[in-house]
């Protein structure tokens, strides 16, 4: 029903007219389902080249996966100024070697869904070598003397492709060699008469040394490691296993493809590509060949029964490596995961096991010469086979290291929400996301949280808390249909002020039945970290119905605010007067065991073209200031709520002076008569 209602209000000699809607809705309705995540079915953008480091246009060995992998590839940073762009590469006297283009380059992705994320393609056809390194002058290195964690993803081929022409992978380097961002694999030999220089094979993905020439009986392990990366530590993704178990499977000319004879399957290791202790001597029958040494303690070797999650499954995996070295001194921890996290963009019916290892280093193989930086980045060679080697980034390891926590609390309970845990429908829900500034040279700024709410519960208001005692009620850009929300966390974060809670409440939607609700994601985005995390899943059981009703009660039909006597300005709040009354009657049984009612609220200027320089608002008891005019279609903001044993209520009652519903001035006010209808919205806390 509605009531109409005239008050007289001046504002330098002007009158406000408020016009007063109230609407008693059902206290019941039907319950929604979560929707589908799976945006892979959309059109994939094609990338336009932001930077080529190679400078040369080639064809990719599967345009399908190369295409697929677009389609599926996760959200990354922009980090085209962050890498260094070199075309060549130098042999160990620091010559440039001749004939070899580094074939990596930086692809920027143009998509709705990724948009600004940088991709690196390392390799992508036969008989390619490439390398991506970082840029230590614009700050992108690893301080060998903190804390700090790297978070990429990485693509190996694979997408329609038979497993036996795929190869060879690549690796994760870090490095001091002097070569510094020309630095590769690479070796000497004889071409006719002339000693030429010469990237490395395949197997030795780009880092590791180059058993060419093994009939020669004064190569050794020493001479072998002295071709690879020097100075340097590598952690490899392995896609083809270089091995001969026979004596005719061994290279008449010299060049060896025996690196993995102890694992010939796909496998991750990590090794310190330059030192002898990594290669040793073996034989197939009567023939010498070369073995790298996998520590066995450290190696994921993914054998053929685990075909359907190998590495080149045609899927993103998610890499993270964590540096942990807070005592500053000559030995530091690195620990990789891998698979630890799933691809939101991305629906996975058969996800990949989550594998890890760990492994002590030793800094002081670096060299490092006074130096906290170590330079690090992905490099990969490839023989005759090849596959689509692709990496996107997701922290760059000195700015920020931080963390992120999400939980959900059921205020209508007063107990957190675990995994599978029920709430009852109407139940009032807040989900808690708390970003954790751990460490960095610079602040956590420029953060945008991107949160897909549950579509089994209703959106009401938003809220950031940070460490330093501030809070901030944030503009949110919320889309219904999807159930998903956009804000900035405004606040740079840092030592002295290293905790943002975004604190959303939201209401549990009706169900007809024990409804499962899924797990939801969020994703804070900022210019050099990017960090997700999930709520828990849980179950809407559906609110029992007490008996009785609960209903409008008298309510003034004319409610006016005070007078405005002098010019305002912005921000301004005008208090009521005292002719507001909205009563709720709540006769209902058992009010324990049932939902609470709410009353929400919504205004809409009677003459919208007119600037009266006003607007209707609300001011909760937390001091949060609400536009009762500018909400998303049939969206209400909640002013009231009750859960008593009376039977009357009059809203009123609960608001203070400077609280409620208020009149707020933007300093433009113009004398005039304006005046607005305001629609009240009772249900049954649904």
């Amino acid at each position: 029903m509605k009531i109409f209602n005239k008050v007289k209000s001046t504002t330098l000699s002007m009158t406000c007219f408020i016009l007063l809607m109230l609407v008693l809705t059902n206290l019941s309705s039907t319950g929604r389902t979560s929707a589908d995540n799976n945006s892979s079915n959309q059109n994939p953008t094609v990338f336009p080249y932001i930077s080529s480091l190679s400078g040369l246009t080639r064809s990719t060995p599967s345009e399908a996966d190369f295409n697929h992998a677009l389609k599926t590839a996760p959200s990354g940073l922009a980090v085209d100024t962050l890498f260094t762009d070199n075309n060549y590469f130098e042999n160990s006297q620091g010559t440039s070697i001749q004939g070899f283009d580094n074939s990596a380059e930086l692809l920027k992705s143009t998509s709705l869904r990724t948009n600004n994320t940088s991709i690196a393609r390392v390799t992508d056809a036969p008989k390619e070598i490439g390398a991506i390194w970082s840029n230590i002058d614009a700050g992108n290195y690893i301080d060998v003397n903190r804390n700090q964690v790297l978070s990429m993803w990485v693509y190996l081929g694979g997408y329609g492709i038979t497993s036996g022409s795929v190869g060879d992978g690549m690796a994760l380097v870090f490095q001091n060699d002097e070569r510094e961002n020309h630095a590769i694999s690479s070796y000497s030999k004889m071409i006719g008469d002339k000693k030429t220089d010469v990237v490395g094979t395949g197997e030795s993905l780009g880092v590791w040394g180059d058993d060419v020439n093994h009939f020669d009986k004064s190569i050794d392990s020493d001479s072998i490691a002295k071709t690879a990366i020097q100075k340097s530590f590598a952690v490899e993704f392995d896609t083809f296993g270089n091995h001969a178990s026979q004596p005719n499977e061994i290279s008449e000319d010299g060049n060896g493809s025996n690196f993995d004879n102890e694992y010939h399957n796909q496998h991750i290791s990590m090794n310190y590509p330059d030192n002898a202790s990594t290669y040793h001597e073996d034989y197939v029958g009567t023939k010498k060949v070369f073995v790298m040494d996998h520590p066995k303690d450290v190696t994921k070797d993914f054998s053929w029964s685990y075909l359907p999650h190998s590495l080149t499954n045609g899927k993103w995996h998610h890499v993270t490596i964590t540096w942990l070295n807070a005592d500053h001194d000559d030995k530091a921890k690195l620990i990789y995961e891998f698979n630890d996290k799933k691809n939101s963009n991305y629906v996975d019916y058969n996800p990949d096991p989550y594998v890890s290892g760990s492994t002590n280093i030793d800094i002081s193989h670096f060299d490092m010469d006074g130096s906290n930086k170590l330079r690090w980045g992905f490099t990969s060679s490839t023989g005759d086979n090849s596959e689509n080697n692709l990496a996107i980034f997701e922290s760059i390891p000195p700015y920020v290291t931080g963390d992120v926590e999400s939980n959900i609390y059921n205020q209508t309970k007063k107990k957190s929400i675990n995994k599978n845990d029920a709430v009852d429908a109407g139940d009032d829900l807040k989900f808690n996301y708390s970003l954790i500034y751990e460490d960095g040279i610079k602040d956590w700024i420029n953060n945008v949280a991107y949160i897909d709410l549950p579509k089994q519960v209703e959106y009401q208001s938003a809220k950031i808390i940070y460490a330093n005692g501030h809070t901030e009620s944030p503009e949110v850009t919320y889309d219904k249909d999807k159930s998903q929300l956009k804000l900035d966390i405004k606040e740079p974060l840092s030592l002295e002020n290293n905790k943002a809670t975004v604190e959303i409440n939201s209401v549990a939607s009706p169900v007809g039945k024990p409804t499962t609700v899924g797990n939801s994601v969020v994703k804070f985005k900022s210019t050099y970290l990017i960090l997700d995390t999930e709520t828990p899943q849980f179950i809407i059981n559906p609110h029992e119905v007490g008996e009785g009703t609960v209903k409008f009660g008298n309510v003034n039909p004319t409610s006016s605010f005070q007078n405005i006597n002098s010019v305002t300005k912005y921000g301004d709040l005008i208090s009521r007067k005292n002719d507001w009354l909205i009563e709720v009657v709540d006769d209902r049984k058992n009010k324990q065991n049932i939902n609470p009612w709410r009353v929400e609220a919504s205004a809409v200027n009677n003459k919208p073209n007119t600037n009266s320089g006003l607007n209707i608002v609300y001011k909760d008891s937390d001091g949060n200031v609400k536009d009762l005019e500018n909400t998303y279609p049939s969206t209400n903001i909640p002013i009231a709520k009750e859960n008593q044993l009376g039977i009357l209520t009059n809203i009123v009652d609960s608001w203070k002076k400077n609280s409620g519903v208020l009149l707020r001035s933007n300093a433009s006010t113009i004398p005039g008569s304006y005046s607005w209808q305001i629609t009240w919205t009772l249900k049954d806390s649904i």
